[in-house]
């Protein structure tokens, strides 16, 4: 049965009688069930049982999560498609465009990354609804912040604005204090804002316009909101807010599937304990790259570094003590790197791989050299049995670069290593190169 939201859900009526006409078997004690639910309706229930405890943890769960939620797209799909059909006897115009809503959001689903469904909802709106302003921005839980991320009708300030991150509560101020219809909030410049609060305050994008921000929700939490201004209406702008917040439903759905999917994906690709890429991602990572040589003739650069002696700081210290130098080491590293260019990757143990793109044989020594210089001359905090101590960390690191030394992937990658031993072995602390000599 479809409950709506607006109501409250017998939830726990609907649990007694399924336990009763489908009682547990004790030969399989775990048990999960999931809602099946969006924002908009509550269509039952997902029931799963066995003898396995891993039904329980949380990583089942995300998996699990993630399989209602794009089964609640799809009986919501069903279901948009049935308010489609009574659409056309009321009114042809209105099932047209909802039919094209439709089609996109089915598009939107198949699209493989968070930044291609935005710009496909800019795209669309403005397409469908001949809306002139649209603006897709996402929330940051962490930095409390409304980012923007895909727009049409922006393209001559979007350098600018894209940059602009905007305070979540300015937003919430803006959305306090404006009309609300169902969940959307309209704004409108000249006769709320500027008589209200005058023209100085500051509105993260300004028009003399009618503003509507749609929020993309999923359950209750907050994933960014649509901006739409320049829509078109004649006394039937509560049917058009209708139409927008059924295709930001969709799209936030798909945008929460995709944001899960990342999650997951990063999960697999990363080291848990340094947060640094895995090694068998590294390997992956070079083969794209080696592929692209072709095309591009791109060159990059590798390297593989080592802790030296850093058996003394576990023996010394503990290995929780070690493991929070990894972390700081890898932290670190990456503030000394190109942020979203270079990578860097836990080897295993105490070594560490890192990647260069567009670094060539004639500038990677100087970038190590700057690397070790920078790591031996930070002081790592460590604090142990109450007392905190401030030690050095040494690393020898080697280095080899694609073309010069190997078009292939494993010599490229043992010839980085060899010069890491020839580091070591030449009394460590220091950076080499992969060179004829060796």
């Amino acid at each position: 049965k479809e409950y709506s939201l607006l109501f409250e859900v017998p939830t726990e009526e609907i649990l007694d009688e399924f336990k009763k006409k489908y009682p547990l078997n004790k030969s399989e004690p775990y048990s999960r069930i999931l809602p099946l639910k969006t924002s908009e309706i509550y269509l039952g229930f997902l029931f799963f049982s066995g003898k396995d405890e891993e039904i329980i943890s949380e990583k089942t769960k995300d998996f699990l999560g993630l399989l209602t939620d794009i089964i609640s797209i799809s009986f919501q799909n069903n279901i948009l498609m049935r308010r489609m059909e009574e659409a056309k006897e009321k009114l042809q115009k209105d099932s047209e465009v909802l039919s094209k809503l439709l089609n996109i959001s089915y598009e939107i689903t198949l699209k493989a990354d968070a930044q291609s469904v935005l710009q496909r909802i800019a795209e669309s709106l403005h397409k469908i609804l001949n809306i002139r302003w649209v603006l897709v921005s996402t929330y940051s839980k962490e930095k409390k912040v409304f980012c923007p991320k895909a727009q049409y009708g922006f393209e001559k300030i979007w350098e600018r604005i894209k940059g602009e991150n905007f305070p979540e509560e300015k937003i919430f101020f803006l959305w306090k204090n404006s009309r609300i219809i169902s969940k959307s909030y309209i704004i409108s410049a000249e006769e709320y804002i500027f008589k209200k609060y005058g023209k100085n305050i500051p509105l993260p994008l300004s028009h003399p316009l009618t503003t509507i921000y749609i929020p993309l929700k999923v359950q209750e939490e907050i994933l960014g909101f649509l901006l739409i201004e320049g829509l078109k209406f004649n006394g039937d702008l509560e049917e058009k807010i209708a139409l927008l917040e059924l295709f930001a439903n969709q799209a936030s759905y798909s945008l929460n599937i995709i944001n899960t999917y990342e999650k997951l994906h990063n999960l697999s690709i990363k080291d848990t304990l340094t947060e640094a890429y895995n090694f068998r991602y590294f390997k992956e990572v070079l083969r794209k790259e080696i592929k692209k040589y072709e095309r591009l003739k791109n060159s990059f650069s590798i390297a593989i570094m080592d802790l030296d002696n850093f058996k003394y700081v576990n023996d010394r210290f503990g290995h929780l003590a070690g493991d929070l130098v990894l972390q700081e080491l890898v932290k670190m590293i990456n503030n000394q790197i190109r942020k979203d260019i270079d990578m860097v990757f836990r080897y295993g143990g105490d070594e560490f791989a890192l990647f260069f793109p567009g670094v060539n044989v004639d500038k990677i020594k100087d970038l190590l050299e700057r690397i070790k210089n920078n790591i031996s001359n930070h002081k790592f905090k460590i604090e142990t049995e109450g007392k905190e101590y401030e030690i050095n960390i040494n690393i020898s690191i080697g280095g080899s670069s694609f073309p010069f030394h190997s078009k292939d992937l494993t010599n490229l990658i043992s010839f980085a290593d060899k010069a890491l031993f020839k580091a070591k072995s030449e009394g460590k602390n220091k950076a080499k190169v992969y060179g004829e000599e060796f």
